[in-house]
């Protein structure tokens, strides 16, 4: 079973149910792996299916310092009286717990809820349906300590406070908000946790800002946005390619969504996105060679991202400048060589309407 979306989503829903606006810092609790186990009628056996759920449960615990829970959730169909029932489903959830001590998980972080057939999965109408509530669900959770951040964001130019949306997000961690119409934000995040907090707001190009919570004290956060304006160039962090590719290098495609956001917060604005590639110590490419037809494909890739995501393409134009605008144009080391090879946006005068007619690099 693919756990992680399970796990970015009920960390999701975790953080904004964990009285957030009482702003206390508690245990962050969230679904690591989940999966359930069917039974015979009238049976509390294990099925051959059970190691498989074993395997994939261990190999989701994380055997840290945060604290760890097994509930064991187990069900009956509706046949036979509720007494009986809730006796089974007792039985059940402990043929479950068995399995778990066996593997070599303590009895101190299992626990067992029974429920007998109070709490079908579907009607009891059919046989498949009573086939479906016969059932134990196996819930990995865990108990992470917080800590609580806060945090100002204001306009770089004048110093004014400005109302954002946040994001921040770590390895097992995703949270989105936004901030107050001053710019002033708390927030209770896990503690002993390298992040990442992405902010945006209208008119302004966004930021990202890696923090820790690791110290015993956490600095405030502040964050100071530059206004969009005709003809800045966004110098997109962490957006590059592999070399002799329109492809992304890996974990760039998180970089994706920041720009997405960034282009539906202002939806006015018209930009032409450039690409580039690691041709150094060249002179420049001509058009109609390899180099420089692949700067026009990695802008493109950004390009049709975009249009995929509903952007509308008259916002939009793309281009290639092959390797006249390298950021390094000596460079000898991959590190150096990486930042050459990009995309960037520029931003084009507010209200241009852009030719509905492809340039010959759009055909």
């Amino acid at each position: 079973m693919n756990y992680l979306p399970i796990l970015l989503l009920l960390l999701t829903a975790g953080v904004h149910s964990m009285a957030q606006d009482e702003l206390k810092p508690a245990m962050l609790s969230s679904l690591m792996y989940e999966d359930t186990l069917y039974f015979d009628f009238g049976k509390a056996d294990l099925k051959a299916d059970a190691d498989s759920v074993l395997l994939l449960l261990m190999e989701a615990r994380t055997h840290n310092s945060d604290r760890e829970e097994i509930i064991i959730k187990a069900h009956t169909d509706a046949i036979g009286d509720p007494q009986s029932n809730l006796k089974l489903s007792q039985k059940r959830a402990e043929s479950v717990k068995k399995l778990l001590l066996s593997a070599g998980i303590p009895d101190s972080v299992i626990t067992l809820d029974v429920y007998g057939e109070t709490m079908p999965a579907v009607d009891n109408d059919t046989e498949s349906g009573r086939q479906q509530n016969r059932r134990a669900i196996i819930s990995l959770i865990r108990h992470r300590p917080t800590v609580m951040i806060s945090g100002h964001i204001q306009d770089k130019s004048e110093g004014k406070d400005l109302p954002a949306h946040i994001t921040i997000r770590g390895v097992d961690f995703l949270d989105t908000f936004q901030t107050k119409k001053n710019g002033q934000f708390n927030r209770v995040v896990p503690r002993n946790a390298n992040l990442l907090m992405d902010v945006h707001a209208p008119g302004h190009f966004y930021q990202t800002k890696p923090f820790n919570t690791l110290g015993s004290t956490i600095p405030k956060l502040e964050v100071k946005l530059s206004l969009v304006k005709k003809g800045e160039r966004i110098e997109i962090e962490n957006l590059y390619f592999l070399g002799n590719e329109a492809i992304l290098v890996k974990g760039a495609e998180r970089e994706l969504p920041k720009i997405l956001k960034f282009m539906k917060l202002n939806p006015n604005m018209k930009i032409e996105i450039e690409g580039h590639v690691n041709l150094p110590n060249q002179p420049p490419a001509d058009t109609n060679t390899f180099h420089y037809q692949l700067s026009v494909d990695r802008a493109k890739f950004l390009y049709n991202y975009l249009i995929e995501n509903d952007v509308d393409p008259n916002r939009m134009q793309y281009k290639g400048y092959g390797n006249s605008r390298m950021r390094y144009p000596k460079a000898i080391e991959e590190k150096y060589m990486r930042l050459n090879r990009r995309v960037e946006i520029s931003v084009l005068e507010t209200g241009e309407t852009l030719s509905k007619e492809k340039s010959p690099q759009q055909e």
